[in-house]
């Protein structure tokens, strides 16, 4: 699904849902904040790196230095630059919002700031340990491995897309820093979110009633809870194809990811025999 096949009431629903996603993290993160801006940084890092909230290196703030969090593994550091419109702006559109080239310009300072040591910045702490953690992942990885180099990777994460001058700024850059093999950059922009969000459901209609052909010897449970059948895989797929995410509640957890709500989950299945007898039942993943 791309945002050309929404009308302008499923384009504010997808962003409503973003929202209310995002606005969820803030009990899972360690600052005292409700600011969507800086919560979204977490999300990003939580969809797209799978880092739980708990554990991101956020880095966004004043004198960030273009680097709102970044990523440290063995081989390589990645760091991001993101952007959310707000969403009192965001409803008044019926497409998305688009961007100038300051989130280029904004991830060029942050290369800049990770790979220039001749210079002192004015840096906020956080990403004064970011350039730290850089350099020493950077000196450890290459003095253990001769024949490999430590990569830098950027990413442009924004709920929106680039103007058509931002997007030829942003090719002329990945042109120009990808003759270095060790450097590279990504973006992801609106129809990514749209794919994360789950929202196929938007352009279909919620079925009132499907019909589930009953077969002998297929009723696996049934008391005052509810009923669990297996009406056969055929039925099914020929209702997801059908209907697609329509066929789901909202809520349903398609991916399974660290959370301070997955940890509980966990801990119901795990700890408690109650839990564990109803579970399919109280947890609609």
């Amino acid at each position: 699904m791309n945002q050309s096949s929404l009308g302008k009431k499923e384009f504010v629903e997808s962003c409503e849902q973003l929202y209310e996603t995002v606005m969820d993290l803030k009990s899972q993160v360690p600052e005292d904040t409700d600011d969507p801006q800086y919560l979204f940084n977490y999300y990003v890092a939580n969809v797209f790196e799978g880092i739980d909230p708990e554990s991101a290196n956020v880095t966004d703030g004043s004198n960030d230095n273009g680097i709102d969090f970044y990523v440290a593994r063995e081989e390589r550091v990645t760091i991001y630059q993101c952007k959310l419109p707000y969403l009192e702006k965001l409803k008044d559109k019926e497409k998305p919002i688009t961007f100038d080239s300051s989130p280029i310009k904004e991830i060029k300072e942050g290369l800049s700031f990770l790979t220039d040591d001749s210079s002192i910045a004015n840096a906020n702490q956080k990403v004064k340990l970011a350039r730290t953690e850089y350099r020493n992942r950077k000196r450890s990885f290459e003095s253990s491995n001769d024949s490999k180099k430590f990569n830098i990777e950027l990413v442009i994460a924004i709920f929106g897309l680039l103007t058509d001058s931002a997007r030829k700024k942003y090719n002329e850059f990945k042109q120009e820093i990808e003759q270095n093999e060790h450097v590279s950059i990504k973006i992801r922009q609106f129809d990514d979110f749209l794919n994360v969000l789950n929202v196929d459901f938007l352009t279909r209609q919620i079925p009132k009633n499907i019909s589930l052909n009953y077969v002998s010897n297929t009723m696996v449970f049934l008391n005052q809870w509810g009923i669990l059948s297996c009406p056969g895989l055929s039925i099914l797929q020929t209702n997801l194809k059908k209907h697609q995410l329509a066929l789901f509640d909202l809520n349903v957890r398609f991916h399974y990811r660290r959370s301070s709500v997955n940890k509980e989950i966990e801990k119901n299945i795990n700890n408690n025999l109650k839990g564990q007898k109803n579970f399919h039942l109280l947890n609609n993943g």
